[in-house]
């Protein structure tokens, strides 16, 4: 990468993007639930046990940007991204 390429990159390093891992569907809750959520709460039962748990979605901003897996590593649980989304098929942007 040359001048602009490498500078674009530079400046694009430094912004913070809200990244998210969807499992399951999507769910709703009531206000009223939300006010009493704490840290350790139960929100949403996976179907993990049933085998019928979609695979792992990583989004940025919203957009799904790939695929993953589960993958655990040293006693750490991890997203393993197994392909990446093409733009043209990422809606939106």
């Amino acid at each position: 990468m040359t001048g602009l390429g490498a500078r674009a990159v530079r400046v694009a390093s430094d912004v913070t993007c809200e990244v998210a891992v969807v499992l399951g569907t999507r769910s709703a809750c009531r206000c009223g639930e939300c006010l009493y959520l704490t840290p350790k709460t139960v929100m949403i039962a996976l179907e993990q046990l049933t085998g019928r748990l979609r695979p792992p979605r990583p989004h940025v901003n919203g957009v799904q940007i790939a695929h993953g897996e589960v993958a655990v590593v040293d006693d750490s649980t991890n997203i393993r991204l197994t392909s990446i989304v093409a733009a043209a098929e990422r809606g939106g942007n």
